[in-house]
């Protein structure tokens, strides 16, 4: 006598739809028979008999099914206390998620929201009020505040032969490199000045002998001999040999049309020692150093 496992069929065998028809009753006997050995044996199967039942109840419970279809459901399927509890908790679910629902639910909530933020309402209104006071307050600040943070970006164009405030900074340079210091202005100088003599000073020349003393000058006249004629805007910047930054003066424009640069550095900044001057072009915003100059008080 064969075993029954020889005439089990895969669960593959079996479509969907099918399964369905075995659920409403609309198999042939063959069929019906056929599909139910199958179900003893084959979990796979099982499984799939599952699935359909809870797809097919909710279908029914969403109004998904024919009449023809709803009438075998209801006569056909509902015969055991699971189908009929899996069918109550599909209609709990149609009802909690009915569009009906979904519109009521989003109307109570934008409701709530409104009442939260009802400008009618005192205490909105002062907070509106306050941030309309807070913002004119920070608008003044910057309006007040504008000249002095636009003033170190954008600084004033100096006349030739213009006395530029001093700037001092404690740094140290290497030798013969170029110095970019952060330097503060000093106090700027009287506008009756007494000029000293004029000191005429060539790049990379040995260092010039300044002599100071018995002198009561408020300054000394620095002309820089340039090595080509070119015109454009320069920076000066008087340093120690060992590279402290002690004065410097921006915008600096050739004297007439001579290849040189005159300004003057007052005589309180110079001890007996010897100094270096870096010249520099600015183009553009860019700084490009040109040439030093040396020399030496005593």
């Amino acid at each position: 006598m064969k075993s029954p496992h020889s005439h089990k069929q895969p669960s593959a065998a079996f479509s969907d739809d099918l399964i369905r028809c075995f659920l409403l009753g609309r198999l042939d006997p063959t069929e019906q028979t056929r599909l139910e050995e199958s179900l003893f044996i084959d979990e796979g199967l099982e499984a799939r008999v599952c699935l359909a039942e809870l797809d097919l109840t909710d279908d029914y419970a969403f109004a998904r099914l024919n009449a023809a279809d709803r009438e075998r459901f209801e006569r056909m399927f509902l015969v055991s206390a699971d189908r009929r509890q899996a069918l109550n908790v599909s209609r709990a679910l149609h009802d909690r998620f009915l569009p009906e629902s979904l519109i009521g639910w989003r109307t109570a909530i934008g409701g709530k929201v409104g009442l939260l933020f009802d400008l009618n309402q005192p205490v909105w209104r002062y907070a509106f009020a306050a941030l309309i006071l807070t913002l004119l307050i920070a608008m003044a600040w910057l309006v007040t505040k504008e000249p002095q943070i636009a003033l170190p970006v954008f600084t004033r164009r100096a006349p030739t032969n213009a006395k530029v405030p001093a700037k001092s900074q404690e740094a140290q340079h290497s030798a013969g490199a170029a110095s970019m210091p952060h330097q503060e202005p000093s106090p700027a100088q009287p506008v009756h000045r007494n000029v000293g003599s004029t000191v005429v000073l060539r790049a990379n020349d040995g260092a010039q002998v300044i002599d100071l003393s018995g002198q009561d000058h408020d300054t000394i006249h620095i002309q820089l001999i340039l090595e080509s004629n070119d015109e454009g805007t320069y920076q000066s910047e008087l340093l120690t040999i060992d590279g402290q930054s002690l004065f410097s003066v921006e915008a600096l424009k050739q004297s007439d049309s001579d290849a040189k640069i005159d300004f003057d550095v007052p005589t309180r900044l110079l001890k007996t020692g010897e100094y270096k001057i870096n010249l520099s072009r600015v183009d553009n915003g860019s700084r490009k150093d040109l040439a030093s100059y040396y020399f030496r008080v005593q």
